[in-house]
């Protein structure tokens, strides 16, 4: 096998390069895999356009899917051959050799998914941060009963509000909150009304229009949802969940580390930071968060990803709609200029590598 491989780095404030370099070693609890097609996500754009001046020039992506090419000596649950699909804190100035938009990746074992037949590698892509982040929302920090094992009464179980439902986190929590018999209400574009209602949405309002806003907020008087999700995260969507939920409380959930909070004392604001099941540390204060160590984000990470493999095989759920482009590895910065300038929406950029 060849030492040697191409990595995309950034180089700069929005620029990046293909460029060779080695290919990393696995450790004890992680896998290599050779790269067969990765997904582009709202985080990667974003850690291309941080600061100018970073003190390494790290490897960039997150979502990918390929071949089990080695395993590290205490890994059980994944074999070599296996087909997979997965996601590292690509862009991590702390592990600067190792990102997803590369031809290979050195991922942590116990969060790799193992792919059905039906599922290709560009699908396979689409999955891992909006599968893994809505799960770690809804079972996690909110302790929702899994799909099938919920004991009481479904009428009795609180309406969900999710902010963002036509986003790739958005479509993946509406699909496992109707999986665990939750009603949902969601907030997006008028043009993702469609796309919405076929992930399972009950009811959704296009956050354009200040009519809808507060039919919105009379629902949520009536229905009392208790948890809202905001994907989005900015200082919008947060004035609008605010108001949504101003009269019955409940906890609001900001899917970025450092997302914006609720000043009200009947919501509890809960701001997350996925990578933590993989065993990373958040750079930023998660103020609210209902994790006590890093150690259960972990194992809730390999316990959520075997359930989700479950749902893959019987088909619960749908990959999120692939935009395939060209270019592999040299034209994802493109996309990622075309993420951030707001021209993709109900589908992830896939680019196989």
């Amino acid at each position: 096998m060849t030492q040697h491989q191409l990595a995309l780095r950034q180089t700069g404030h929005g620029d990046a390069q293909v460029e060779e370099c080695l290919i990393p070693e696995p450790e004890k609890d992680e896998a290599l895999v050779r790269i067969s097609a990765v997904s582009l996500n709202p985080f990667d754009w974003k850690m291309l356009y941080r600061q100018n001046t970073l003190p390494a020039q790290p490897v960039l992506g997150c979502d990918f899917a390929g071949t089990v090419e080695r395993v590290g000596v205490n890994v059980k649950n994944v074999m070599i051959g296996d087909r997979v699909a997965g996601t590292v804190y690509g862009g991590n100035i702390q592990t600067p050799d190792n990102g997803a938009f590369s031809e290979y990746v050195a991922a942590s074992a116990h969060m790799l998914l193992h792919l059905p037949t039906h599922i290709s590698f560009e699908d396979a892509s689409t999955l891992p941060t909006p599968l893994f982040t809505a799960g770690y929302c809804l079972y996690k920090q909110l302790s929702l009963s899994y799909p099938g094992e919920a004991t009481d009464d479904q009428q009795d179980r609180p309406p969900l509000l999710i902010y963002g439902g036509a986003t790739a986190i958005g479509s993946m929590m509406i699909q496992l909150a109707k999986l665990s018999g939750h009603r949902v209400l969601t907030v997006c574009s008028g043009a993702s009304f469609e796309l919405v209602r076929n992930y399972g949405a009950d009811m959704a309002v296009d956050y354009l229009e200040l009519s809808s806003v507060e039919s919105l907020i009379e629902v949520c008087r009536k229905e009392k949802p208790r948890y809202t999700i905001d994907c989005i995260s900015n200082a919008d969507s947060a004035r609008i969940c605010a108001s949504a939920m101003q009269e019955q409380g409940g906890f609001y959930i900001s899917c970025t580390a450092n997302g914006p909070a609720i000043d009200n004392p009947q919501v509890k604001t809960i701001k997350i930071f996925a990578f933590a099941m993989l065993g990373h540390e958040s750079p930023f204060p998660l103020t609210g968060s209902m994790s006590s160590s890093l150690r259960e984000d972990v194992d809730f990470g390999t316990e959520f990803t075997a359930r989700a493999e479950t749902l893959l095989r019987e088909d619960k759920i749908k990959p999120i709609a692939a935009d395939i482009r060209q270019g592999g590895l040299q034209g994802i910065v493109s996309g990622l200029r075309d993420l951030k300038a707001s021209k993709v929406g109900g589908r992830r950029l896939v680019y196989e590598v």
